[in-house]
């Protein structure tokens, strides 16, 4: 099974396939937001398993908080949001990505 499997993929003009970029939609704030303050040991991937139950929805929580891409890491002391209206936001990713 290629690693690739569940990438968005595309042809280019040429017909070879590429790796489509995936577009992250603006996550909005609701009061059922959850607040939590950042520890040392806090990375997107483990808070996305606590809240989520899946480190993959790591980009859910950066989304949220305007964490730059590259890093998992999240500044110690930081307040951060962590969104629950997860039918939501997987529902607004599959539309910006068709």
């Amino acid at each position: 099974m290629s690693r690739y499997s569940s990438t968005p993929q595309g042809k280019r003009f040429d017909g070879k396939r590429v790796v489509l970029t995936t577009i992250y939609p603006p996550i909005r704030r609701r009061n059922d937001d959850i607040f939590i303050i950042a520890s040392d040991a806090d990375r997107l991937d483990t808070l996305a398993f606590k809240f989520y139950k899946d480190p993959n929805l790591w980009w859910v929580i950066g989304q949220a908080n305007k964490i730059g891409k590259g890093s998992l890491d999240v500044p110690p002391g930081m307040q951060l949001r962590i969104p629950r209206n997860l039918q939501e936001i997987i529902s607004n990713l599959n539309s910006a990505n068709g």
